[in-house]
């Protein structure tokens, strides 16, 4: 459980992994430079409960404070909790039901959508927000769905500790580190979908992409298309021109027509994709 100034959600968090039906887990929480009384909240659960632990860190980063717990992780599989959402009693039970039964695979599932205050108005986040693509939700899912948008609700995720090796989240990604690691592991491994909720997802100020931090999310996807575009030389003509038409619309909404230059240079089909983009003077 990654931590930063949560302490207005963090105790509700911490209960409701408490309230797992399975209850041999260790909830190992990385306070990433909170300032606001997140880590003494944190420290209460875990005087109280051996089967919590708080580790205080400088502020680095998501991916650096994930990596960190997951260095001090000692169980079989690895479920992530951020601090301002919640589990369902029943969510590590369900999803290492599946995990034993089954050959090394990635598993995530549905679920709610909580307000600020933690209401609930029946919404889904897979049913009403970001739908599966049809027929592509699991299995291998390394291909064009999963390069067009992250349709996995990340922390609802749960894999086998062996099949994520050591620090697996890019720590030089601002934004989207568990998009990427979706797309490294579907490269190797199957996934599967629950469609049970077992996640709840808060949707608030402090965790939404707004107008005030959306030049950031930008070039945090910016980053990511190209990364993938060098690591993967072998993708389909599709994956690569979703990826090319991603990257030059993202450079175009920063007012960066120079880095889309750059990339069309470097890869050829997106000649064609910025030409009809300055041409039409569209948003691709």
């Amino acid at each position: 459980m990654p931590a930063l100034n949560e302490a207005a959600f963090i105790g509700g968090a911490i209960e409701s992994v408490l309230a797992q039906t399975f209850g041999d887990f260790e909830l190992i929480v990385i306070d990433n430079g909170s300032s606001d009384g997140t880590v003494e909240i944190a420290s209460k659960y875990a005087t109280n409960d051996p089967r919590v632990t708080v580790y205080q860190e400088p502020r680095q980063g998501i991916s650096i404070a994930l990596n960190a717990g997951l260095a001090k992780c000692t169980g079989t599989y690895y479920a992530r909790l951020d601090a301002d959402d919640v589990f369902h009693p029943q969510k590590l039970a369900i999803q290492v039901a599946k995990l034993q039964t089954s050959e090394p695979i990635v598993t995530y599932t549905e679920g709610w959508i909580m307000g600020p205050k933690g209401e609930v108005a029946g919404e889904l986040y897979n049913r009403d927000r970001v739908t599966l693509p049809k027929g592509r939700g699991e299995g291998n899912i390394f291909g064009p769905d999963l390069f067009r948008r992250n349709f996995i609700l990340g922390a609802s995720v749960m894999a086998s500790r062996s099949v994520l090796g050591t620090r697996p989240f890019d720590e030089g990604a601002i934004s989207g580190e568990d998009w990427d690691l979706w797309v490294r592991l579907a490269r190797h491994y199957r996934f599967e979908y629950i469609p049970v909720p077992t996640y709840g997802y808060r949707i608030h100020e402090g965790n939404t992409w707004n107008k005030r931090n959306w030049r950031a999310r930008c070039r945090a996807l910016i980053y990511l298309y190209q990364k993938w575009l060098v690591e993967y030389k072998d993708l389909d003509d599709e994956s690569t021109r979703i990826l090319l038409r991603q990257a030059i619309r993202r450079h175009r909404e920063l007012g960066n027509l120079s880095g889309a230059i750059v990339l069309a240079l470097r890869h050829r089909q997106s000649l064609n994709l910025l030409s009809e983009s300055l041409r039409r003077r569209i948003r691709l």
